[in-house]
């Protein structure tokens, strides 16, 4: 059973990535976020409706094939969205990482302050991340006027910590969130 929840789990997660790498390049922008949870939620789906018949097939009884399937589905969930963050969590959003990248990459030819501070103004910074939230559904913009669609976003979990924190040590300025 071990064998299977690995093969199930890597098998997922590796034809995910192929699927997703290969729409990659033909979304905008706007709409990564959401193709990447539905590539997944398709191949998940397909992958994991193969990896039960392939069970019972083998002889593994409903229950020792229900168990294997939610295993193999909890770990290439989490594979899943390590990758996720990987991609659009530090690396996209961290500007110190992102700096860094361009300084890399520019190698011996170097990059100037200028280039740097041009790539990364304010205004650039500001439109990805609403860019980001308005395609995952968090907020909407109308009117140049941006709103939360939602009560709770998983956006909001660092700073439902932080106020925690800021809560425990007797702190009083908590501004992230009312």
């Amino acid at each position: 059973m071990d064998v299977f929840i690995l093969v199930g789990s890597l098998g997922t997660f590796m034809i995910f990535l192929a699927v997703h790498v290969m729409w990659l390049r033909r979304i905008s922008d706007r709409s990564v976020i959401p193709v990447v949870w539905l590539t997944y939620a398709g191949v998940g789906v397909a992958a994991h409706i193969f990896l039960g018949i392939m069970s019972r097939m083998s002889g593994m009884s409903i229950f020792s094939t229900m168990s294997l399937i939610g295993v193999s589905l909890v770990l290439s969930t989490l594979l899943v969205g390590n990758y996720f963050m990987g991609i659009f969590g530090i690396m996209e959003s961290s500007i110190r990482m992102r700096v860094l990248s361009e300084v890399v990459l520019a190698g011996s030819r170097g990059v100037s302050r200028s280039m740097l501070l041009a790539k990364y103004n304010h205004t650039m910074i500001v439109d990805k991340r609403l860019a980001r939230f308005i395609a995952s559904g968090d907020i909407m913009e109308r009117n140049g006027v941006y709103t939360s669609r939602k009560s709770f976003t998983f956006f909001l979990l660092p700073a439902m910590v932080l106020r925690f924190f800021w809560w425990a040590y007797g702190r009083t300025n908590i501004v992230y969130i009312k």
